[in-house]
């Protein structure tokens, strides 16, 4: 198998783990918080049919625009406290996204030569 070919398998099996790691545990929140039940379920089918070991919230929110923003700011913090998956912040420029990761929000002074920016919280699989 040609290296290109293990690389994109390795991909789609870390894709497939961390997707089985949201599933278990959107299940323990929706069993614990059940007031939560009616964001999950779509949450876990829009999930589903990304595949992708990153989500970005901003994504949900366009493809259900009327989701409140707190509770799936609440939803999200719950998903990363479960321990599938870790919070991680990125920094959105107009050329682009910059490719550090940061466990907390970054400061300016660690955004050196961005004039115009927004941070993105992003919820990434542990298994990747």
């Amino acid at each position: 198998m040609a290296e290109s070919e293990d690389k994109e398998m390795a991909s789609v099996a870390q894709s497939i783990s961390g997707l089985q790691n949201l599933k278990y545990s959107i299940a323990s929140i929706v069993e614990d918080r059940s007031e939560y039940r009616s964001l999950l379920e779509p949450l876990t089918r829009w999930i589903e049919s990304h595949q992708h070991s990153t989500i970005d919230p901003r994504e949900f929110v366009q493809a259900f625009p009327t989701v409140d923003p707190r509770t799936l700011t609440k939803v999200f913090r719950l998903i990363a406290q479960s321990g599938g998956f870790r919070r991680v912040y990125k920094v959105i420029t107009p050329k682009g996204t910059l490719p550090e990761e940061y466990s907390e929000p970054p400061v300016r002074s660690q955004i050196l030569g961005v004039a115009e920016y927004d941070i993105i919280p992003l919820l990434v699989s542990k298994v990747r």
